[in-house]
């Protein structure tokens, strides 16, 4: 009855399904059902289909006709004695409305109600179900990468164990040797095959998730091994502050696009140009546009159907043969958005064409217009002609390759020095400190050991310090 009332079953199918089932209550039920469900499931069907039918459409007015392309809107606006034209590219409409299928995606993403999302089937016997309801709920408490680390981090407590003889998992008989065994195991990783102290800290809850699901309790935090919360300071304060991310310069940057032997006349060359800039200039992970090793990451990284090349703040894409002057880019999850909640970033033209986006975007659209097209809005955006998505390692070399030009030791320089160098270049251009945590997407302060200080910032700095005031309120309560 429940399905049936959400609208994923069909009244003769509930009917169906009781008298399949019979018992005593049968016939009292199978008039509930066409009693309650009747009218209401053949009226939400109706709803439903006409909904369906117009998800293509353009949106519908008053007695239901449709709205006027926008070939046809001059010809209107001229016919009521308008002399306004529509700009070129530009969506003439309103304010509120939002036309294009990126853009209902969007508008269908913040909606709340509508059908509540069931699966498998309602049974007497649901033990089968219930087994899988678990394991999937279980499954998605942590984030596909986390699943990732997590099996190469607790494969070194699987290792220790298995030399030492002993079963995989504490015994649960005696939780009080946890803790000196745990003490024991992160003294090991820690100090005599030293590993970083974010590593052994990652090493920690692998074991424990691993215990958890098997209904062994374990707590590492401090308050429950106090002696283990002593000797993770005592690695921490050994290993010292983590190392910075050095940020890419505007100089490093030109000089791939001069030195870097991309051919940006090639579909290859111009998309990893494209994938510099952008990792610059929307401070991306490299998760969130790279491949990194064999696999790319299905739910962070960007896809087509995240950008819109809008052209005179358009809400939809420029058409086939409009140039845009503006590039939006959606970011479904991050990092710190596992909800995916979602944000939204966008970059105008900039004066130098070598380093502009939207410019970039345009010379790609002609070059290969079918990769711009609806049909391709679930692929990756930074996907090459062999079909793969750009590596990691192709980014890192060509920064590295520019920092030997330039002088510098390349080992300082990685995938990540671009979002370190956008976050570097907003704070050197003084934006404030929510616009940099926005833009790059942090949701601490935790963005200032990316930003590393300009020399201009604080070229005037005597001058100011020097002409501070010194009449102040304290003197004169001596």
């Amino acid at each position: 009855m429940q399905r049936a009332a959400r609208g994923f079953l069909g009244r003769g199918d509930a009917l169906a399904r009781i008298a399949e089932l019979g018992g005593e209550r049968a016939d009292e039920l199978t008039s509930i059902v066409a009693r309650t469900i009747g009218v209401k499931e053949r009226s939400f069907r109706r709803k439903l289909k006409k909904s369906t039918d117009q998800s293509g459409a353009d949106d519908t007015r008053g007695g239901g006709a449709k709205k006027k392309a926008d070939g046809e809107r001059p010809a209107r606006r001229t016919k009521a004695g308008s002399t306004k034209a529509a700009a070129p590219g530009k969506s003439t409409s309103s304010a509120g409305q939002v036309t294009g299928q990126k853009g209902r995606d969007r508008t269908e993403k913040l909606l709340r109600g509508g059908l509540r999302p069931m699966h498998g089937e309602l049974t007497l016997d649901g033990t089968e179900l219930a087994n899988e309801a678990r394991g999937t709920l279980l499954s998605a408490s942590v984030g596909e990468g986390t699943k990732k680390t997590y099996a190469v981090a607790f494969g070194l407590w699987q290792l220790w164990r298995r030399v030492r003889e002993e079963p995989l998992m504490l015994d649960p008989t005696r939780p009080g040797e946890w803790e000196d065994t745990i003490c024991e195991f992160y003294g090991v990783v820690a100090h005599t095959m030293g590993y970083s102290h974010s590593y052994c800290h990652g090493m920690l809850y692998a074991i424990r998730r691993q215990h958890r699901l098997r209904r062994i309790y374990l707590d590492v935090r401090d308050d429950a091994m106090p002696l283990l919360s002593m000797m993770r300071k005592g690695h921490k304060r050994r290993c010292g502050a983590p190392k910075r991310k050095v940020a890419a310069t505007i100089d490093l940057l030109l000089d791939i696009y001069e030195k870097g032997g991309l051919d940006l006349e090639s579909w290859d060359g111009a998309m990893a140009w494209l994938a510099i800039l952008m990792g610059f200039f929307f401070l991306f992970r490299s998760s969130e546009y790279l491949r990194k090793g064999a696999e790319v990451d299905d739910q962070k990284c960007l896809r087509m159907r995240n950008l819109i090349w809008a052209c005179n703040d358009s809400r939809d894409d420029a058409e086939p043969g409009i140039d845009c002057d503006e590039l939006i880019v959606y970011h479904e999850f991050s990092k710190n958005d596992f909800m995916g909640q979602g944000t939204d970033n966008n970059i105008k033209r900039c004066k130098d064409l070598r380093l502009c986006i939207p410019s970039l975007i345009n010379k790609l659209r002609v070059m290969k217009p079918s990769a711009f097209e609806e049909q391709n809005r679930d692929k990756f955006v930074f996907t090459m002609s062999d079909g793969k998505v750009l590596p990691k390692v192709v980014v890192e070399r060509l920064l590295r390759e520019a920092a030997l030009r330039m002088g510098m030791d390349p080992r300082i320089l990685a995938s990540h020095s671009l979002r370190a160098g956008g976050c570097t270049a907003m704070f050197n251009a003084k934006y404030a400190d929510h616009e940099i945590q926005r833009r790059g997407r942090w949701v601490s302060s935790c963005w200032k050991i990316y930003a590393w200080s300009g020399r201009k910032r604080d070229s005037d700095v005597a001058d100011r310090m020097a002409s501070s005031d010194s009449n102040l309120f304290a003197h004169g309560h001596t």
